[in-house]
């Protein structure tokens, strides 16, 4: 069994390294649409059956690219929306990190545990029933989901438009390694 994940092309906050987190709903910008654009052949080539996407405008808008050619079945995919970082939005990637490292949770958001709960619940129903599918999120969801105990990754975090391939092994686990 196997499947894929994706992040989302750049956005202007991504390019100035501000926090969108779940609550700042932004479009791509010219250099996310140029790189979603390079992920299109890879997706019709691997013969993936489905897409599912977060909710945000930032994910659809680069399954749609990638789905250019393949005009394969695409789904809202809700349990892989971002992280709601509440107020903390707009802050500096540094100064988040930070705020994490500390173990603050975001006033007015989702606490870290919660957002973690979320994903990996998604996870489990997703592959039981799946394969060979392609999801299209975010940074803080994949992070989310190689925290699960049975996922196996050296992958730090996922640049934008960063694919990668999720193989099951009959020992019970997944590896995440970056394809290509």
């Amino acid at each position: 069994m196997k499947f894929y994940f994706m992040r989302h092309g750049e956005t202007e906050w991504n390019a100035l390294g501000k926090i969108q987190g779940g609550n700042l709903d932004l479009s791509l910008n010219e250099t996310g649409r140029a790189q979603a654009q390079k992920i299109e052949e890879t997706v019709f080539n691997l013969g993936i059956k489905k897409i599912l996407h977060s909710p945000l405008r930032r994910a659809k808008e680069t399954a749609d690219i990638v789905n250019k050619r393949s005009a394969l079945p695409m789904h809202t995919f809700d349990d892989f929306k971002e992280w709601n970082v509440g107020d903390w939005y707009g802050l500096s990637s540094d100064v988040f990190r930070s705020y994490v490292k500390q173990g603050l949770q975001p006033p007015n958001g989702e606490t870290l545990s919660a957002f973690k709960h979320r994903v990996h619940d998604a996870f489990d129903r997703l592959v039981k029933d799946h394969n060979n599918f392609l999801i299209v999120a975010h940074g803080f969801t994949f992070n989310a989901l190689k925290s699960k105990s049975n996922i196996q990754t050296n992958i730090e975090s996922l640049s934008n438009c960063q694919f990668v391939e999720f193989e099951y092994f009959d020992n019970h686990f997944w590896r995440a390694t970056e394809y290509g």
